[in-house]
């Protein structure tokens, strides 16, 4: 004979009844939940990197005048480029990065930089190498400075033909000035 205490017996079939229709709700829930619907914003849904629109450019000044590569992290690296020369536009491979100057894709780094470079949308990020300022004979590093700027990029329309122009003094001499004239060396001056 079995002997059923009702004071035990009802409060814990009770909890388990309500147990068992609690998950029955969560699983007739989950079964029950409509689908995405076909009029989504397709770059909502499926965002861009965010990388893809970044263009990235180097300008190369290293005191030696030997031609440096820029390397990224993620593998993004330009070709060699000359003294005083403008690299190919590359594409970031991440969303910022650690940049690394060096005289070929295959040596070690000349320079290296401590924090990353971030990079913004729908730009044009110019890095530019420096060597050391006021440099004394062997004193100094061939590449010691990497400035990084950049510029939102626009799309030429039939309607919009302005230009950006931007001065940057890299010269340790601060004797010596520079002007941007529009034309000709006599023409308008535009910056001091």
């Amino acid at each position: 004979m079995v002997n059923l205490n009702c004071t035990t017996f009802l409060p814990s079939l009770i909890r388990n009844l309500y147990a068992i229709a609690v998950l029955c709700t969560g699983i007739c829930a989950i079964l029950m939940v409509p689908g995405c619907t076909l009029t989504e914003n397709p770059a909502l849904v499926n965002a861009g990197v965010g990388t893809d629109s970044v263009r990235i450019q180097f300008i190369n000044f290293a005191f030696d005048g030997q031609p440096r590569v820029l390397t990224l992290e993620g593998g993004a690296s330009t070709q060699s480029t000359s003294f005083a020369g403008i690299s190919d536009i590359i594409s970031a491979s991440t969303d910022s990065s650690r940049a690394s100057i060096a005289r070929s894709a295959s040596s070690a780094a000349d320079y290296q930089t401590f924090s990353r470079v971030r990079f913004v949308r729908n730009s044009f990020q110019t890095i530019i190498a420096l060597p050391t300022a006021n440099r004394i004979g062997v004193f100094g590093r061939d590449v010691d400075t990497l400035i990084t700027f950049s510029s939102p990029f626009r799309p030429i329309t039939n309607t919009n033909f302005t230009a950006q122009v931007r001065l940057i003094n890299c010269m340790p001499d601060s004797t010596t000035s520079f002007s941007v004239r529009l034309g000709c060396p006599n023409g308008t001056q535009v910056l001091p």
